[in-house]
């Protein structure tokens, strides 16, 4: 879950079909903490922290089908509009509280506090 432009929330989910009696719990938890571990070393001392603005500045393997969706996913929804200008965002926070946008606001102008700044 996003936490802001540069930080991310994890939520590890560990459901399993095996081994499913309580005195393996321990021992899957802490396998899984483990490879968990490994990878959040990895992950605090990546830069760049954002993901390039085009996949063909990154290597990209069939296995990663589902990121490069994803990715598709929201480039549809950036060429709706759908992006946040995160620097004019930064250049006003703290001193205007954002509404996130929606398609109604585009039907109705009479909307107290400004939509959030979007990428034209």
């Amino acid at each position: 879950a996003p936490i802001d432009g540069n930080r991310t929330r994890i939520f590890f989910i560990n459901m399993r079909n095996w081994m499913l009696e309580d005195e393996n719990d321990r021992r899957l938890i802490d396998i899984n903490l483990n490879i968990a571990e490994e990878d959040i070393k990895i992950l605090k001392t990546l830069d760049p922290v954002r993901t390039p603005s085009s996949t063909t500045k990154e290597l990209l393997v069939p296995a990663y089908k589902p990121v490069y969706r994803y990715r598709e996913f929201l480039t549809e929804r950036e060429k709706k509009g759908w992006k946040i200008d995160r620097k004019a965002y930064e250049a006003q926070k703290g001193d205007v509280a954002f509404a996130i946008p929606c398609p109604a606001r585009r039907e109705s102008k009479s909307w107290i506090l400004d939509s959030i700044p979007l990428l034209k």
